[in-house]
This record gives C-alpha cells, sequence and structure tokens, in this order.
C-alpha cells in the first residue's frame, strides 16, 4: 500500500489547489452548508457551525461573545433592565444568575415586552410570582417564542430555582409571561423588573442567547 501525503489542498479562502485521484475538492459556501443538502462538498468548521445555527438546535450568546446584557458588578442597582433590539430571524433566551431585589419583602419577578407595531411596552407580566427578595435570590432560564415573528400573541416561559444567600435551596417554580396584542405584530425588545425595589445581588447578571428561527 502506498501512502501519499497532500498538503494546501484548498487554500483558506476556499481555491481549489490540486486534483486527486480524479476528485477536485471543494469547500461548501455558506448557503450550501446551511441548506444541508449537497453531498458532495467539504465541510469546514465555520460551515458547520453555520449549517447547526441555521437548523436552530443550539444557543449562542446574542453578541457572539459573552451575551451578558446586565452584571451587578458593572452596571449597579437598576430599576429596569431593557435587552438589545431584537433581531428577525432569531430567537432568544435568557439566563439569570443570583438576582436578588433591594426590597425586604418578597415580590415578583417581570418580563415587559415591546410591541414594534404599537412602539409601547404592553406592560409587565409576572415570570416568577414571589420569593424573591434581599435574602433570596432567583436563578433561572427563560425562552421568549418567536419575537421576531408576527403574532398575536408572545410568551415566555421558564424554570427558576430561589435560594438563600448561603445557597440553601428554597424551591422551584415553573414561570410563563408575556402578552396579548390586539393587532398581530412583532416584539422588538423586552424589559426586566421586580414588583418592588431595584434588581441587585452581589454576582448578578443577565445573559441574553439567540438561535436561529425555524418556525414560519
Amino acid at each position: 500500500m502506498s501512502t501519499m501525503r497532500v498538503d494546501n489542498i484548498l487554500s483558506s479562502g476556499g481555491t481549489n489547489t490540486a486534483t486527486i485521484n480524479g476528485i477536485t475538492p471543494a469547500i461548501a459556501s455558506q448557503a450550501e452548508a446551511e441548506a444541508g443538502t449537497d453531498n458532495t462538498k467539504l465541510m469546514t468548521s465555520q460551515r458547520v457551525r453555520e449549517n447547526v445555527l441555521k437548523a436552530g438546535v443550539v444557543w449562542e450568546p446574542y453578541d457572539g461573545a459573552t451575551g451578558r446584557i446586565w452584571s451587578f458588578a458593572v452596571d449597579g442597582a437598576v430599576t429596569t433592565i431593557t435587552t438589545p433590539d431584537f433581531v428577525d430571524g432569531w430567537e432568544y433566551a435568557f439566563q439569570f444568575e443570583r438576582l436578588q431585589t433591594s426590597s425586604g419583602s418578597s415580590t415578583s419577578f417581570n418580563i415587559n415586552l415591546f410591541r414594534e407595531t404599537a412602539g409601547a411596552y404592553a406592560g409587565a407580566s409576572a415570570l416568577v410570582a414571589s420569593g424573591f427578595s434581599t435574602t433570596l435570590m432567583l436563578n433561572g432560564y427563560a425562552e421568549l417564542l418567536n419575537p421576531r415573528l408576527v403574532r398575536s400573541h408572545h410568551v415566555a416561559q421558564g424554570f427558576f430555582a430561589v435560594n438563600t444567600i448561603a445557597n440553601a435551596l428554597g424551591g422551584f417554580a415553573v414561570g410563563s409571561g408575556g402578552a396579548a396584542h390586539g393587532t398581530a405584530q412583532k416584539i422588538l425588545r423586552a424589559q426586566f423588573s421586580c414588583g418592588l425595589g431595584n434588581i441587585t445581588g452581589t454576582g448578578a447578571a443577565i445573559y441574553m442567547l439567540r438561535r436561529r428561527n425555524v418556525g414560519a
């Protein structure tokens, strides 16, 4: 058996530079990778990533970096946290870490959706009804479904855990919030707030993720 070593068959730009056994290698384009139907082209790591993202099966930081939209260490205590604007073709999820409120009383954690056509917020809706305070911190995850598709209603749903500051588990909650619209429309952005006091907490942060929207 003979062994042949071929270096630099393909340039970094995807230009064909050699033919082996009558086969001229070629790299799939982004469109071909996202379509996932061509069975003759090579897939680079970038093209694999584009294929997976297009399929809407994985979440990634919305900004291609950390995805963080607020942290107590950087931004301090705030009344509301406003997300960056949502982009067509994507849906979004949020990760909440060690959130507290400056209020000593148990209160809610809310989401408020900005209606794009109406040009106004729909009104705060509780993701977690209570159990959120200066002594109990909130950790969780929520998905906002199809915000950039025209719908008569939009819903965020998630899972949350309430812990004491010493990390003792206080309980679990499944929460959902959102808005119904008189006129079907898209959602441009969202806000988070608590029913009483400011959002605070040592080590507290909120992260925004995105994945390709596969709905119609």
